[in-house]
């Protein structure tokens, strides 16, 4: 279940944080990767000791798996979308400057 539930957050997180993020700037991208980040810090206080994270029981489990899918989500839509933006910036400064020395 903790599973599904995962799944399900992060992709509804991801989906609806990229539409968000195509619209605004790159203040916004920098918010999500940093509130992605803050939250992997919180979920995963023991991973640079062992590379395990804690694993709560029982009923904190569902809590815990919202609140991956949530981190997950988050990162993915904030670095894809700066991925997709520098690309795009990238490929355009390509064509000014093929434009600018093409030879006739």
């Amino acid at each position: 279940m903790a599973l599904y539930l995962l799944g399900l957050v992060f992709f509804c997180t991801d989906i609806g944080m990229r539409i968000v993020l195509r619209t605004r700037s790159w203040r916004w991208v920098e918010l999500a990767l940093t509130a992605g980040l803050l939250l992997a810090w919180l979920l995963y206080p023991r991973l640079s000791e062992w590379a395990v994270p804690y694993m709560p029981d029982g009923e904190g489990m569902s809590l815990y798996a919202t609140l991956v899918g949530l981190q997950l989500g988050l990162m993915d839509a904030a670095v894809r979308t700066g991925l997709s933006r520098w690309r795009t910036q990238l490929r355009q400064a390509r064509q000014r400057h093929a434009a600018r020395y093409r030879v006739w």
